[in-house]
């Protein structure tokens, strides 16, 4: 059994790693700063920064032969207009984990870094968030050709599934939560007025969506398979906007029961591209990782809604469980670094 560091392991991406790595009999090691997010019974979960300093002194104790990096920024746009805090969560503590490796004895060092990656890099120029990736994805690169340890640098397309939070902008999770607020205001659960989706431009634009759990399995592949340093995890097909809008809208009706507001239309986001397109890699295919939703459908925004449905309000805003239940705080692991 293979004992894997997750930093960022409380996140949408990062609970789906951890299930999965326990699923395929490996022992997850969480280091995350947030002190909501999912929360894991009898999986040891570090509440720090992942960067150089804690890192290193989980090399030094808990035997890790690989680390996933998930930790970073989560929305592009929301980079735009703040660098600063973009490149230390990105670059920076990048660059710390990279550091703390250097810095112990090889005898302590991870055989593999698996590093969660963007389709932004394809066009690095156009956004800060797809700079700092792509720079991220640089310095591995070099890192391996030094130190012999092997890094893959995974380029997702929009990620989507069950436990994302709205508040980073994902298209997904805000009809997710719209929906769910729209049936509880329908029902006199809450008093509010009824939420209505915002659409940049004419809605055409297209993007690349890939369930989380095909990310998820992905990765794991990664850990246990020698590939290239650099590769797509993506369905290789792209869906509009729009579609996306209809397909929340239906799916709203069929698991609530209720409608929500036709979308409004703004003007285009000037830093948002028409199309994101990534080729599916056949590398992954030919380990038996074909995708388990190889299209995003109603069936599978729907399951975002129920999952929704049978959370808690706070789900959000504290820690909770994959199947969305709050956890009470007494009963959380470790709270910072000085158990060493």
């Amino acid at each position: 059994m293979s004992r894997i560091l997750v930093s960022g392991g409380k996140g949408f991406i990062g609970s789906w790693v951890v299930r999965e790595l326990l699923q395929h009999g490996h022992i997850p090691i969480v280091i995350d700063k947030r002190s909501d997010g999912t929360w894991f019974k009898n999986v040891t979960t570090y509440t720090d920064e992942a960067g150089g300093h804690a890192v290193r002194k989980l090399l030094l104790h808990e035997n890790i032969e690989a680390i996933i990096h998930l930790s970073a920024w989560s929305t592009v746009r929301d980079a735009m207009h703040k660098p600063l805090q973009l490149f230390h969560q990105n670059v920076h503590n990048t660059s710390g984990i990279l550091q703390a490796i250097e810095d112990v004895e090889p005898q302590y060092r991870p055989k593999k870094i698996i590093f969660a990656s963007s389709s932004a890099v394809h066009d690095p120029r156009v956004s800060y968030y797809g700079i700092s990736k792509f720079t991220c994805e640089e310095m591995l690169r070099v890192f391996e050709s030094i130190t012999g340890i092997q890094t893959h640098s995974l380029r997702f397309g929009n990620v989507y599934g069950a436990n994302q939070s709205p508040k980073n902008g994902v298209l997904v999770a805000k009809l997710t939560e719209y929906a769910y607020d729209t049936w509880r205001i329908a029902n006199n659960i809450i008093q509010d007025e009824f939420p209505q989706i915002q659409i940049f431009g004419d809605g055409h634009n297209k993007r690349d969506y890939v369930h989380v759990i095909d990310i998820a399995r992905a990765i794991v592949t990664t850990v246990k398979h020698d590939l290239p340093q650099v590769f797509n995890v993506s369905t290789g097909l792209t869906t509009t906007t729009k579609q996306i809008v209809d397909m929340g809208m239906e799916a709203c009706y069929q698991i609530f029961g209720v409608r929500m507001l036709d979308p409004t239309h703004t003007p285009p986001d000037p830093n948002d591209k028409d199309s994101v397109f990534l080729p599916v890699e056949s590398m992954l295919s030919t380990l038996d990782c074909n995708p388990m939703h190889p299209v995003i459908t109603i069936d599978a925004i729907g399951n975002c809604m129920r999952w929704r449905e049978k959370s808690d309000s706070q789900v959000f805003d504290k820690a909770h469980d994959l199947c969305g239940k709050l956890v009470e705080p007494n009963i959380l692991t470790t709270s910072k670094m000085e158990w060493i």
